[in-house]
């Protein structure tokens, strides 16, 4: 495993994320500029609060090591930001891969890398555009530390 903090966690939390035929998890651990289709990606929230306190972790305060990460899953649309009308079998895939997800994460609460993980926020349509429509997972990891 790699030294540091965030990247490991980040790459730890796409490698626990089910694997779906057809879709690649990318391994930028960055937000996309422009999100592609068939893509599950996963990197730290560059606009939420990261508590990264190096101090209190020495101290054993792990609690005040925290993480916020995006997970966004983005399937191939046909123009729906140009469409009145959304399509409903794209509408049923996302909100399966949803409940996937969510269900793989609540069964990771708990892993060597982090002592909690925390469901904060569910986006059904965080992306709509021309070629792409995607669901986002706002998660907070609450990590051990560093490796």
């Amino acid at each position: 495993m790699a030294d540091g903090l965030i990247l490991p966690a980040i790459d730890a939390l796409r490698d626990v994320l089910p694997d779906t035929e057809g879709i690649a998890k990318d391994d930028t651990a960055t937000e996309p500029f422009k999100a592609l289709p068939n893509r599950l990606y996963v990197w730290p929230r560059r606009l939420s609060n990261q508590q990264l306190d190096r101090a209190a972790e020495l101290a054993g305060r792990e609690d005040l090591t925290v993480l916020r990460v995006r997970i966004l899953y983005a399937l191939p649309s046909r123009g729906e930001s140009r469409n009145e009308k959304a399509e409903r079998a794209l509408s049923v895939a996302l909100d399966a891969a949803m409940v996937s997800i969510i269900a793989t994460l609540g069964a990771s609460r708990r892993h060597e890398l982090w002592w909690d993980l925390v469901i904060e926020n569910v986006v059904p349509d965080a992306v709509r555009s021309f070629t792409v429509r995607a669901c986002g997972i706002d998660v907070v990891l609450r990590l051990k530390g560093a490796t």
